[in-house]
């Protein structure tokens, strides 16, 4: 019976201590300083201030796509391809702001 006790003792100080770090990892949420973290704090900052894109300053709408343009260069280096469509329709957005 003793022995028993012991494993579930053990046991429960196993799960607690070595894979409770790694279960409630998702819920700590520690704020990251790279630019991307960045960029889309401030895309979800603009939206959810309900403000339009088309009222959006020049400069942030040119980073914003120059952000956007990297990311898909950045996906289509990692084998994910994007149509010529979607390629063109980014460059007309470029070109007008």
């Amino acid at each position: 019976m003793d022995i028993i006790i012991l494993t579930i003792i053990i046991s429960l100080l196993f799960i607690v201590f070595a894979l409770g770090p790694i279960f409630l990892q998702e819920f700590n949420i520690a704020k990251r300083k790279t630019p991307d973290i960045n960029v889309n704090q401030f895309i979800k900052k603009y939206f959810l201030e309900g403000k339009d894109l088309s009222k959006m300053e020049k400069k942030d709408v040119k980073v914003l796509y120059q952000k956007i343009s990297s990311t898909i260069a950045d996906m289509e280096s990692n084998g994910v391809y994007f149509p010529d469509e979607v390629k063109k329709e980014l460059e007309k957005i470029q070109k007008e702001s």
